[in-house]
């Protein structure tokens, strides 16, 4: 375990302070005792100095983790918050947003999150800072940022940007479902059936029915219905002038792809590439 330099000692301290600011120094000389942090393979370790002391009597060979991943250099020198620190800065974030239970998943799978989802955001949030995502239980999320300040996302529209996730930050939910999926999910090796049968588990899609596609004015509507507990009578009223737009713009052309689509197809919601 080495050290950190003072140029990565800076860039370290300088992304921490995006999300808790001054609090960083609460982080080094806290009330059960001294803490420090370590790099190690371009990773970034926190431990308390006891911890440290014990680790060192451990061959480096043989080291491969001590204390809590915050996470790591790159070979550009930019640091790399990893989801492992999120117990830590939570506590000492000046700024948090809470989410609806309904936009949580949302978020967890590196989505952006509308003013809809919003539950509660700090007072006096700037534009563009670095907050941390909280459920409405105030259970932490992850890492994201402000796309509006406070006094924006009170006058925004509903389908209005209002947190961004920052996957490049985290190892998030995506991320390991994909991975799952790239290197697991092969259709044609999959089975469920006894050894030696000749059946697979995908052998019986054409005789499914086809996947009913919605008339374009049942969608909107229920999207409309979707945003009525969220905003307010002149909110809704805008966005009923954007729903039109779309509804007789690039949503009819959209409209007009998916029943093509759906006429070749059983099920029109999956890529054909």
């Amino acid at each position: 375990m080495k050290r950190l330099s003072e140029q990565q000692t800076k860039i370290l301290f300088e992304k921490l302070s995006k999300y808790i600011g001054t609090n960083v120094k609460l982080l080094i000389d806290r009330s059960d005792g001294t803490y420090c942090f370590r790099e190690m393979k371009s990773r970034v370790y926190y431990m308390s100095e006891k911890i440290l002391k014990l680790a060192e009597t451990v061959p480096k060979q043989n080291t491969v983790s001590v204390g809590t991943c915050f996470g790591k250099f790159t070979k550009g020198n930019k640091f790399i918050l990893h989801i492992t620190a999120l117990a830590y800065l939570a506590p000492y974030a000046q700024y948090k947003i809470w989410l609806k239970p309904a936009a949580e998943q949302q978020f967890l799978y590196g989505n952006n999150v509308a003013k809809s989802g919003m539950g509660r955001i700090t007072e006096n949030t700037p534009m563009y800072q670095g907050v941390v995502v909280m459920s409405m239980s105030d259970v932490p999320l992850g890492f994201g940022v402000a796309a509006k300040s406070t006094n924006d996302c009170k006058m925004a529209d509903p389908l209005v940007t209002c947190v961004a996730s920052f996957p490049s930050e985290q190892y998030n939910i995506q991320r390991i479902v994909f991975s799952i999926h790239k290197t697991a999910m092969n259709r044609e090796s999959i089975y469920f059936l006894p050894e030696g049968s000749t059946e697979s588990t995908f052998c019986y899609d054409e005789d499914r029915p086809r996947l009913p596609l919605p008339k374009l004015d049942h969608t909107l509507k229920r999207y409309l219905e979707s945003l009525k507990p969220f905003g307010t009578a002149e909110e809704l009223e805008n966005t009923k002038k954007i729903i039109e737009t779309f509804r007789k713009g690039i949503g009819a052309k959209l409209q007009t792809i998916l029943e093509e689509k759906a006429a070749k197809e059983k099920n029109w919601r999956v890529s054909s590439s």
